[in-house]
């Protein structure tokens, strides 16, 4: 298997494939560079928060609720 057949099937996983397999791998992905579309939405989400209009969840029940959902098999480290 070459690099680019690695690329090539990276590309066609889905976001939480693509997510497990960085975690799986120590890899991340580059976010140097934000896009002009992407500082406009974190702009729009935390005009959002600050006006309390946000509908914010609990990240711990976020990843819960996805592990059930995508019945994934990993280890959660809780920092309480």
């Amino acid at each position: 298997m070459t690099v680019d057949s690695l690329i090539s099937q990276f590309k066609k996983l889905d976001q939480v494939q693509k997510e497990r397999f960085m975690a799986a791998t120590n890899l991340q992905e580059d976010v140097d560079q934000l896009s002009p579309e992407w500082e406009a939405e974190i702009d729009r989400r935390i005009s959002e928060y600050r006006k309390g209009k946000a509908n914010l969840i609990d990240g711990l029940v976020v990843e819960k609720d996805l592990i059930e959902k995508y019945d994934l098999n990993v280890s959660t480290k809780s920092t309480s």
